[in-house]
């Protein structure tokens, strides 16, 4: 039973060829190179896979998932080198989800030297079986099926293979091909920090090199090391999240701006500027630098752009399109409540502002559940959460008191907790045990300083009262009854 379907890879296809990335994946050569790399072998049969990153074994489909090594998201493609099976538990949100590889696997208790080693054992050779002369022919036209497909529109199959392949080198550099060499070295450089010998993937590395299928190379990489050097500073954080942040820039586009830029201290200082000058942008409209950090990929790349040469519609743009981070959010949230005497905003408002808020007010004090277990939509920090507690407002302390509640309701531990709160809360709990409705009213009544008071509870108790013990009914005509 094959575990990599032939629908799993043109479903991978059509996603990354819709959004214009590389999209050339023979299925021939996947199966091969993965068996070679981490198939399970028994009594000489391939019987399933060891997660490249994990080494979990997958022996099902439904096990298997198609691995991006690096994101569509991030702009990675469709391609051998960087498609693996990997463990459909892997690939979720709360584990490496969008995240560059290194940033989730570093942190992750799966992170193993020896599969990383691997892994780029298998990217090098699968580069040298998409490039090679002898399979150019069968990708291209695997190549022209699929855009025919997405597009609707017929491949000019008139051409000669050169100027196909020449087509796809330029589509490929276009794309992204840049972003995998630089990958490349931040994994290679992470294997000498853990003291294995890289001399013979070196050699493959610098093959790739002076076979040119990477142009520009030194350029690129000082843009990419001044951008982690400058997000580094500015989040400030211990993490590696400025390698996801990097990762996600439009790297071809801000190298090519830079013009007559070209030593690594013009480099930086270049888009030190640039940054600057973002941030004093979204400081102006209340916006953090972290918002568009977290959303590079998807609003306008002003760093693409010399700062006398941003126009006012660019800035008007860059500010329309940036989704804001979580503590934005929050702090939009307050100063709401703050300008409508309290009032909190709603999802049902006509105003788009207020409506984006009230669906980030519903996420927090809400839970969600995901495979791994019950999480808050939206988790916040000790310091929101003090603040919520002790806001001048009942409705934000309101909210605060919605969060423990159902925190303490299903096991989630808070970054901050009010421990009276919290005592009377399980004690009520306790004592709500086998109650009647009657005394569960009078229960509520006595805690409702600390519990959450469910209105429409209210409401439907008074209406079995006004209705003689008839329970209403979602056939009613009547809409507050249904």
């Amino acid at each position: 039973m094959e575990l990599i379907t032939k629908s799993q890879i043109e479903r991978n296809l059509r996603r990354t060829a819709s959004k214009g990335l590389i999209s050339l994946l023979p299925e021939k050569q996947l199966k091969k190179l993965s068996k070679k790399y981490f198939g399970i072998i028994e009594d000489k049969k391939t019987v399933g896979y060891y997660c490249p990153y994990s080494g979990l074994e997958i022996r099902r489909k439904e096990d298997l998932i198609l691995e991006h090594i690096i994101p569509v998201t991030s702009g990675g493609g469709t391609t051998l080198f960087n498609c693996v099976p990997a463990h459909i538990k892997i690939n979720g949100a709360s584990e490496k989800g969008a995240k560059h590889l290194l940033e989730w696997w570093l942190k992750s208790e799966y992170f193993d030297a020896g599969r990383l080693e691997n892994l780029l054992n298998y990217i090098f050779e699968a580069y040298d079986l998409v490039f090679e002369n002898t399979d150019t022919e069968d990708l291209l036209t695997s190549y022209r099926q699929y855009i025919e497909e997405i597009t609707d529109e017929k491949a000019d199959l008139s051409t000669t293979q050169e100027e196909e392949q020449e087509k796809l080198n330029r589509q490929t550099e276009q794309t992204g091909l840049i972003k995998y060499h630089l990958f490349l070295l931040e994994c290679i450089e992470e294997l000498k920090r853990r003291g294995k010998d890289t001399t013979k993937i070196d050699e493959k590395l610098q093959k790739l090199i002076n076979e040119e299928k990477f142009k520009e190379l030194e350029k690129y990489q000082s843009v990419q090391n001044s951008l982690k050097e400058i997000f580094k500073e500015k989040i400030a954080e211990d993490d590696i999240r400025e390698l996801t942040i990097v990762l996600n820039c439009d790297i071809f586009s801000i190298t090519k701006s830079l013009k007559n830029k070209n030593t690594k201290e013009e480099i930086y200082n270049e888009l030190l500027k640039r940054v600057n000058n973002t941030e004093e942008i979204l400081e102006q409209n209340d916006i953090s630098l972290i918002s568009y950090l977290e959303d590079i990929n998807n609003c306008t790349n002003i760093l693409a752009l010399p700062v006398e040469e941003i126009s006012n519609f660019d800035i008007q743009k860059l500010v329309n399109s940036v989704n804001l981070c979580t503590a934005d959010k929050f702090n939009k949230l307050c100063e709401f409540a703050k300008n409508h005497n309290g009032t909190l905003p709603s999802m049902a408002s006509k105003d788009e502002t207020e409506k984006k808020l009230g669906r980030y007010r519903n996420s927090i004090q809400g839970l969600q559940k995901i495979s791994t277990g019950f999480n808050f939509g939206t988790r916040l920090s000790k310091e929101q959460l003090e603040y919520l507690h002790n806001s001048e407002y009942e409705s934000l302390r309101g909210l605060y008191k919605v969060i423990l509640n159902k925190a303490i309701e299903n096991n989630i531990e808070l970054d901050y907790i009010d421990k009276e709160m919290e005592h009377k809360i399980r004690e009520y709990q306790e004592k709500a045990k086998e109650l009647d409705i009657e005394s569960q009213i009078k229960l509520k009544k006595e805690y409702q300083e600390y519990i959450v008071i469910d209105n429409q509870f209210h409401e439907f108790i008074n209406y079995v009262k006004n209705h003689n013990g008839t329970l209403p009914s979602m056939a009613s005509k009547d809409e507050t009854e249904k």
